[in-house]
């Protein structure tokens, strides 16, 4: 999860140089929670050891919160003392589910870096309900449903850095569209994806099958991606 207050400081442009960036660039301004830190949800498995060059204009202040824990954690937090980073990212651990949505409340930008191995994935419901804008891989099963790119959130292509930079980088730069956005992901889950919908879908659904024919949705459940 990013907050994004669109501050830019000249800081740690060294640390990000000598590192693969996998972390700080993507959410160099505010917070990010990143679930259970498992293979599925990487980024891109080896960009830890990569060495990406850095844009001149990449000086964002950040701060990062990790939520949950995974196979992956002792190597980020290795990664994150290493850059010397521990100042400006946090390592919550497990925590309630009421608890992490309210994080999601107090930030703006969710991102969701799994691969097509997350199913579903219905945190990202949540991070919408919550009124965060989802940055997800289009690997995602609910990336191509959920997500309409630009309008309720972005989404970048799997285990690709700069896709995914790019796309945060956009809207921290961009702060009255990043609060539009964030409204329309809201109405997205309230007007759409609500459970008198699905009920009403399904029904459409069942009737269009019984009578040969494709669904008739054109967005939201049943409907075809």
């Amino acid at each position: 999860l990013i907050k994004g207050n669109g501050g830019k400081q000249e800081r740690l442009r060294e640390d990000y140089q000598k590192a693969g960036l996998i972390e700080k660039a993507e959410k160099k301004d505010g917070k990010d929670d990143s679930g259970k830190q498992e293979k599925h949800k990487e980024v891109c498995e080896d960009s830890c050891e990569k060495n990406f060059p850095v844009p001149e204009d990449w000086d964002y202040d950040f701060e990062l919160d990790f939520y949950g824990g995974g196979d992956f954690e002792s190597k980020v937090k290795t990664l994150v003392t290493g850059l010397d980073l521990d100042d400006v990212v946090t390592f919550h651990g497990a925590v309630p589910n009421d608890e992490a949505l309210e994080a999601m409340r107090q930030h703006d930008i969710f991102i969701f870096s799994s691969n097509k191995e997350e199913g579903w994935g219905a945190v990202a419901n949540e991070a919408l309900s919550n009124g965060c804008v989802l940055v997800a891989s289009k690997d995602i099963g609910s990336s191509p449903y959920l997500i309409e790119n630009g309008q309720n959130g972005f989404c970048f292509k799997t285990k690709d850095f700069m896709s995914l930079t790019d796309q945060v980088r956009w809207l921290l730069n961009h702060p009255s569209d990043l609060q539009k956005i964030k409204h329309n992901a809201f109405n997205t889950m309230k007007n759409i994806w609500n459970p008198k919908n699905a009920a009403h879908s399904l029904l459409t659904l069942i009737d269009d099958l019984t009578k040969g024919k494709e669904s008739s949705l054109n967005e939201g459940p049943c409907s075809k991606a």
